[in-house]
């Protein structure tokens, strides 16, 4: 807990998990070198099948919606409004083909406390055959903080949104913060949509109420199902231990992905 002295030494290995750690020198560090690329526990989970909803390989497929949708984004929070958004296709060396969305608002015209929101509709979705329990994306992030939220349609034409146990508006949405953007690089976010889902959220109602319908249907999610857009937030500005910095401008989007832990689904 108070850390270990080493001294003498002129380099060090420095084990990261998702918990802080910190190297603490009375010398200028002249560099470091990662041993092995980053990975999340949602990138190791096993599934029995995915599919690939919207890959997201050109901004033909996306367009960007600045409307404060009270389903995803709390009334009552003073901290989220609409955002201004820039959709365009860029060629990532990772993932390649993907989009990218630029925070236009940025830090200029933004308090250090707020996240502009918007979505991200995909109005050519078509339905995917099979049944999921599962849904996820593969986001670049920028230790900002923001988050992500799904929407789907259903095969009986009930619209669908990962809201949260509370319903719309609600404040029990994913408190593990498995949907949030607190990292940089490329990250699978994964998130319930039947309690059969292996991906948990320990809150209210923990998986079975996580998603919410609009509609005057059966209540009851007919496969198959089309993911028909993303709301997410971005905060321009970061918490930098004790001050607050400017986080990268711009998220990227990649592959919109379906997922189910049985194989007989």
């Amino acid at each position: 807990m108070l850390g270990r002295r080493d001294p003498g030494r002129k380099d060090a290995t420095v084990v990261v998990t998702d918990e802080p750690r910190y190297l603490v020198t009375d010398k200028p560090l002249k560099g470091a070198k990662a041993a092995l690329q980053r990975r999340y526990p949602r990138e190791t989970q096993s599934f029995a099948g995915q599919t690939v909803a919207v890959p997201l390989a050109s901004a033909d497929e996306a367009e960007v919606v600045s409307v404060f949708d009270k389903r995803f984004f709390r009334g009552d929070n003073p901290f989220r409004r609409s955002g201004s958004f820039a959709l365009k296709t860029v060629e990532d060396p990772i993932k390649g083909a993907c989009v990218e969305v630029t925070d236009v608002l940025g830090t200029t015209d933004t308090l250090k406390t707020q996240e502009n929101c918007a979505i991200l509709k995909f109005p050519n979705a078509q339905p995917v055959p099979g049944e999921y329990d599962t849904i996820g994306i593969w986001v670049e992030g920028n230790m900002g903080g923001g988050k992500v939220w799904f929407e789907f349609e259903d095969a009986e034409g009930e619209v669908w949104a990962s809201t949260g146990s509370g319903g719309y508006e609600c404040n029990s949405y994913d408190w593990p913060g498995l949907m949030s953007v607190n990292f940089d690089g490329w990250h699978f976010l994964a998130f319930p949509i039947t309690a059969d889902s292996p991906v948990k959220i320990l809150t209210v109602g923990s998986n079975a109420w996580q998603v919410t319908r609009d509609g005057n249907g059966n209540g009851r999610i007919d496969f198959p199902v089309k993911v028909t857009g993303i709301a997410f937030s971005n905060r321009p500005w970061e918490l930098d231990f004790l001050e607050m910095r400017p986080t990268r401008p711009f998220l990227r989007f990649k592959d919109v992905t379906l997922l189910r832990s049985a194989s007989d689904r």
